[in-house]
């Protein structure tokens, strides 16, 4: 091999791996912690006390879901919670404080759960929550 195919080879090499593994750690990053919830009844269980004083999103991981669940409880609004899977191809979201994001095709989606920018065009999933004194209750069932 010329040396010159040897540095064009090499380089290409290194800079397919550094794309993967940037790539790797935006998918495999959360901005926010990931709340392992329970599961009763076909309901998800998350304690109020979960959230931390001025958090108002959780990323909720439960056994029940292929994927996970954002919870947004802000002041004032009614709580609500989103599955965390690009409705254009399945993909996992990344959430921000704006909304979410999907890494493979670049779809994005508001806290309410709407569509901002394709390739998506259906709206995420959305389950009924519903709140007691200790708890949110997100239902699984009929959604």
């Amino acid at each position: 091999m010329k040396r010159r195919d040897f540095i064009k080879t090499g380089c290409l090499a290194c800079a397919a791996m550094a794309a993967g593994s940037s790539l790797a750690s935006l998918q495999s990053c959360s901005p926010m912690p990931v709340y392992k919830a329970t599961v009763d009844q076909h309901q998800i269980i998350v304690p109020k006390t979960a959230f931390l004083e001025g958090e108002t999103m959780k990323v909720v991981r439960s056994s029940a879901t292929l994927y996970d669940i954002l919870l947004v409880a802000k002041p004032n609004e009614e709580p609500r919670a989103l599955l965390m899977s690009c409705t254009h191809f399945s993909n996992a979201l990344v959430p921000n404080t704006n909304g979410l994001n999907c890494n493979l095709h670049g779809s994005q989606f508001d806290l309410q759960g709407a569509v901002i920018n394709g390739p998506a065009s259906k709206a995420l999933k959305k389950f009924t929550v519903s709140t007691n004194e200790q708890n949110y209750l997100i239902n699984l069932k009929n959604n």
